[in-house]
């Protein structure tokens, strides 16, 4: 028997020994994603600087309330002004033989420029014009001033997402007044109602290229973030590209058993009913599917950026994976890139009187779907987890996650290269998004689709910023971002040879 223990014990040390020595040999191996591309410095004589005029226009462009509310409504005259202002503002655009500029749906604007070498598969870069409401008194600095404070431009739209109309447009006008005209045919999209559904702006766009038959080489629209701290183990910024975008669900969930009675009560109320329903829902919430999306792949690019702690965990996912999508899973800010996420919205009853029982009761759920997963498997998950059938299921709206675009075609190397470029030291990752873009609208026109605004946050404090109160840019960002617009145009017309571990060799394309 103690023989046979010391050579169980024997045997274990050995595959320890062994497994350790895997895990130190692939953290000092494993391959960097990262490679210098080169710096774009202000001594570069095609570099764009951040001019009075450049500014003055940038802060124009937020001073126009182009605000979409949800319940449709806007002010068309902003949404004029703003058409007005950019033929105004960039004539090499507006009066160049190759490009024309057409208005979609009323309001919202695609520009066709034609390349030199028509043989080149087109490509198109997208932003929107409206902004959500801002409350005034909430702000330290009027939303819609467009004022410089600090160093910094205060203003709704200056990180979602004027800055990626005006920043495409100064680019292009910068390139066409030194008579650069591009070698590969490429499309600006502007929709005017990104921020509710997309379906009067970026659907009607999508659908116009599609009857032409477009397709396109890849998309890049806006997204995913430059975040200072919002990397595990990395002291400084991460470029998070989106590959892909969490789908969306919502629910109403219904309980209606007659009116209850308040005076001979059953044991369980149509509102007990479904209160417990929601509860089984938020307490029991959806599957962990760390490894079914792209989180692996974001952990992996940034892995040899990692202090050493880190770096031995995320090299060795084969190992460590369930630690990993533990940890995830505790955290508020990490859990929703690895499951579907489950938000009670709304709950109400018909009663009309404190001495009346309902007859009938409703909650709102709202779910953002893991890439992984379908709204049809949201759906049973959600009856599985409830398993009671007095609760009827409706679906309000949904849309089921994109396909998730590949990080090793020129699209993505593309964007990979122009942020190194501009942001040099600083690592990019694929990732998932996990809000809803206009992208959904021009899935059939390509796979190779992209979401990234060359927006740097200074800590991910500043992501409540988006939509919330002293939205702002830094100055100095706002050159990089129109510096990153111009390599974009720069590299789309070049050869890119980027390696990748997931291929053989380099693509040369």
């Amino acid at each position: 028997m103690i023989v046979a223990i010391k050579r169980l014990a024997a045997g274990l040390s050995i595959i320890v020994a062994i497994v350790t020595l895997i895990v130190i040999i692939r953290t000092i191996t494993f391959p960097n994603y990262q490679h210098d591309e080169g710096e774009c410095t202000s001594n570069d004589t095609d570099f764009i600087h951040l001019s009075t005029t450049r500014l003055e226009r940038f802060q124009q462009a937020i001073r126009l309330e182009t605000v979409f509310n949800e319940n449709e409504s806007f002010n068309t005259t902003a949404f004029l002004e703003l058409h007005r202002f950019l033929i105004h503002h960039y004539p090499f655009v507006h009066n160049a033989s190759f490009i024309s500029r057409e208005v979609i749906n009323h309001y919202s604007l695609l520009y066709t420029i034609q390349g030199s070498d028509p043989s080149l598969k087109p490509y198109m870069l997208t932003a929107h014009m409206d902004v959500v409401p801002a409350q005034k008194d909430e702000w330290s600095i009027h939303p819609f001033s467009g004022s410089v404070v600090d160093g910094f431009l205060y203003g709704r739209g200056t990180l979602d997402n004027k800055n990626g109309v005006i920043g495409l447009m100064e680019a292009l006008e910068f390139r066409l007044s030194r008579n650069i005209r591009p070698k590969r045919s490429f499309y600006l999209a502007f929709g005017h109602d990104e921020e509710v559904t997309g379906l009067h702006g970026a659907y009607h766009i999508g659908k116009v290229l599609a009857d032409r038959g477009v397709h396109l080489d890849f998309l890049l629209d806006e997204g995913m973030l430059i975040i200072d701290g919002a990397g595990p183990g990395i002291d400084g910024p991460v470029a998070f590209i989106g590959v892909t975008e969490k789908g969306h669900l919502t629910l109403e969930l219904t309980v209606a058993n007659g009116t209850d009675n308040i005076i001979m009560p059953e044991a369980t109320s149509n509102i007990g009913i479904l209160a417990k329903a929601m509860a089984r829902l938020e307490n029991v919430g959806h599957l962990n599917l760390f490894g079914y999306g792209p989180e692996v792949q974001m952990l992996e690019h940034m892995a040899t950026f990692m202090s050493v702690p880190y770096r031995l965990i995320m090299t060795n996912l084969w190992l460590f994976s369930y630690l990993v999508a533990y940890i995830f899973d505790l955290n508020q800010t990490t859990r929703p890139y690895i499951k579907t996420s489950t938000s009670v919205t709304m709950f109400h009853s018909n009663t009309i009187s404190t001495n009346v029982g309902p007859s009938s009761v409703a909650a709102v759920v709202n779910h953002r779907i893991h890439p992984s997963q379908t709204v049809t498997d949201v759906v049973n998950y959600d009856k599985a987890i409830i398993n009671d059938d007095r609760v009827k299921f409706k679906i309000l709206d949904s849309c089921d996650p994109p396909p998730v675009s590949p990080w090793t075609s020129r699209g993505y190397k593309v964007i990979y290269k122009s942020i190194r470029q501009v942001f040099k030291d600083v690592p990019v990752v694929p990732a998932v998004m996990i809000g809803n873009t206009d992208t959904l609208h021009y899935q059939h026109l390509t796979k190779n689709i992209y979401r990234f605004s060359p927006s740097y946050l200074f800590s991910t404090k500043d992501l409540s910023r988006i939509h919330g109160i002293d939205e702002r840019m830094s100055l100095q960002n706002y050159q990089q971002a129109l510096n990153f617009y111009f390599h974009i145009y720069d590299n789309a017309d070049k050869g890119i040879n980027i390696h990748h571990r997931d291929e053989d060799r380099a693509m040369e394309l």
